[in-house]
C-alpha cells in the first residue's frame, strides 16, 4: 500500500487523541490494555519508515544509542524485567525517531488537515468540559478512575477545584497537552491562514476554549494558554496581525463580561481562584496566593529539576545506584508490572520526569538522556528569530507545544503524554519545510 505509512501516522494521532474516550466510556473493561495500543502503532511507523532511517540526524542516532545502552543496563544492573525495560526505553528507541519519520512523511496539506481536526475536536472537548462541570462527579461523563468516597452526588461546580473536568481525555494533564496545540491552531487559522475554517466556527472555538479554561479549575491550563498567546503575539505576528489581535481582544471584553456574570461562570471563577489559593497554602504556607504561585512555577520549572540533576532521590528518599534502577520502573505501566507505586498513582520513583529519568538511569546516563530530550526540542527555541525571518509561521505556532511536551515537567511516564509529545514533535518537524505565502 503506497500510503500505508501515512495511514499509520493518522491512526497514531487520532488513537492517541481519543484514548481517553475509549478507556473511559467505550471499552473501559480493557482500559489498561488500550494504554499500549498507541505505542504499538508507533513501532509500526518506525518499521514502515525504514526508508527514512538513513536520514536520521545525530539527535535521532544519539537517542537510539542511549536507548540501547539503557536497555542493556536495565537488564544487567537494574530491575531485570524485560517487558518493563522495553517499555522504558521506548521513547529513546522508537519515540524520538518516530518524530523524524512523521516530519519527513507529512506535507503541509496534512498538517493543515490535522490542525483543522484539532480545532473541531477542541470544540467538542470544550462542550464536554462544560457539561462535566455541571454534573455530579460520579456521573458517567465524569468518570476518571480514583476514589469518589464522600463526594457521591456532589457536582463538580461545588468542589472548589478539587476535581478538574478533563473533557474527552482521561485526565486533566492530557487535556492541557492537547489544548496547548489545538489553541495554537485556532490562533493560526484565525490570524494567519484565514480561509481554512469559517470565522464563526473559529470564534466559537475560541469562546468555548476560554470558558473551558476557567471551568477546568487547572492552574497549568491557565499558564499554558497564556504562554501560547504570549509566544504567538511576540513571534508569530507582524504589525498587521498584532493590530488585528489587539482588536479582537478589545471587542471581546464586553462579551467576556457578560459570560463571566452568569451563575455557572461565577461558580467556575470562584473554583479557579480557590484552586490557586489552596495550592499556594498547601505548598507554601505563609505565602500569599501570588507568591505561592510564582514559587511553584519556579520550583516545578527549574529548581526541582536542578535538584534532580545534582542529588536525585526517590519518593522514599533513597539515592539511586550509579546506573539507576532501570528504564521503565518509574513509569505508570512499569510501576504496575513491577507492582510498585500503588500509593503514588503508579509512579514508583518520582512523578515528574527530571527526577524519574535520573532515578531510572543513574547520574551519567541520566544527564545524557536529559540533554538529548531537552536539546531535541529546545535547539529550535534559539532559532525563533530565524524562523520568523524565514516566514515559517506555522512552525512558530506549533513550537510552544513542542517545547512544553519535551520539557521535564511533561511526564513521559504517562503513556498519553509520551506519545502526544512525539506527535507534536513530528508535526513541528514537518512544518519546517514550508513557508507562508504571505509573510512579513
Amino acid at each position: 500500500m503506497k500510503n500505508r505509512l501515512k495511514a499509520l501516522i493518522y491512526f497514531y494521532i487520532f488513537s492517541t487523541i481519543f484514548d481517553g474516550a475509549f478507556r473511559k466510556w467505550i471499552l473501559p473493561q480493557i482500559s489498561d490494555s488500550l494504554m499500549i495500543v498507541k505505542s504499538i502503532i508507533a513501532v509500526a511507523i518506525f518499521i514502515e519508515g525504514v526508508r527514512y532511517w538513513n536520514r536520521f540526524s545525530n539527535w535521532e542516532i544519539s537517542s537510539i544509542l542511549l536507548g540501547f545502552i539503557s536497555f542493556v543496563l536495565s537488564l544487567l544492573a537494574g530491575h531485570g524485567n524485560l517487558v518493563v525495560a522495553i517499555f522504558g526505553c521506548y521513547p529513546l528507541l522508537i519515540g524520538i525517531p518516530v518524530c523524524f519519520i512523521i516530519g519527513e512523511k507529512l506535507n503541509k496539506a496534512d498538517i493543515i488537515k490535522i490542525g483543522k481536526w484539532f480545532v473541531y475536536i477542541a470544540i467538542v472537548n470544550s462542550i464536554f468540559i462544560i457539561v462535566q462541570f455541571m454534573l455530579p462527579v460520579t456521573h458517567l461523563l465524569n468518570f476518571g478512575g480514583g476514589s469518589t468516597e464522600g463526594i457521591e452526588g456532589v457536582s463538580v461546580s461545588s468542589l472548589a477545584g478539587g476535581f478538574r473536568p478533563p473533557g474527552i481525555f482521561y485526565h486533566n494533564t492530557q487535556n492541557v497537552a492537547f489544548c496547548s496545540l489545538a489553541f495554537a491552531f485556532m490562533l493560526y487559522f484565525y490570524f494567519v491562514r484565514k480561509n481554512e475554517i469559517k470565522k464563526y466556527l473559529l470564534l466559537l472555538a475560541l469562546l468555548l476554549e476560554l470558558i473551558s479554561i476557567v471551568l477546568s479549575s487547572s492552574r497549568t491550563n491557565v499558564f499554558v494558554h497564556l504562554g501560547v498567546v504570549a509566544f504567538f503575539f511576540l513571534f508569530a505576528t507582524n504589525k498587521e496581525r498584532k493590530r488585528s489581535f489587539l482588536k479582537v481582544v478589545v471587542i471581546s471584553i464586553p462579551l467576556v463580561i457578560v459570560i463571566v456574570s452568569t451563575d455557572m461562570m461565577e461558580s467556575a471563577l470562584d473554583n479557579l481562584i480557590k484552586r490557586f489559593e489552596s495550592a499556594s497554602e498547601t505548598q507554601y504556607r505563609g505565602s500569599s496566593t501570588i507568591e505561592g504561585t510564582i514559587n511553584d512555577i519556579v520550583y516545578r520549572g527549574f529548581l526541582y529539576n536542578l535538584d534532580a540533576l545534582i542529588e536525585p532521590k526517590t519518593f522514599s528518599g533513597e539515592e539511586p545506584p550509579f546506573w539507576g534502577y532501570g528504564q521503565g520502573m518509574g513509569t505508570q505501566v512499569g510501576g504496575r508490572l513491577l507492582k510498585l507505586g500503588k500509593d503514588t498513582s503508579g509512579f514508583a520513583l518520582a512523578e515528574w520526569d527530571g527526577l524519574r529519568i535520573m532515578c531510572e538511569s543513574g547520574l551519567l546516563m541520566g544527564w545524557l538522556i536529559i540533554f538529548v530530550r531537552i536539546g531535541y526540542a529546545f535547539r529550535f527555541f534559539f532559532r525563533v528569530t530565524s524562523l520568523k525571518y524565514q516566514k515559517q509561521i506555522l512552525s512558530l505556532c506549533i513550537l510552544p507545544s513542542f517545547l512544553l511536551m519535551f520539557y521535564l515537567t511533561s511526564t513521559w511516564g504517562n503513556v498519553f503524554i509520551c506519545n502526544f509529545a512525539f506527535i507534536v514533535g513530528g508535526l513541528f518537524l514537518a512544518s519546517l519545510r514550508f513557508k507562508e505565502k504571505y509573510g512579513y
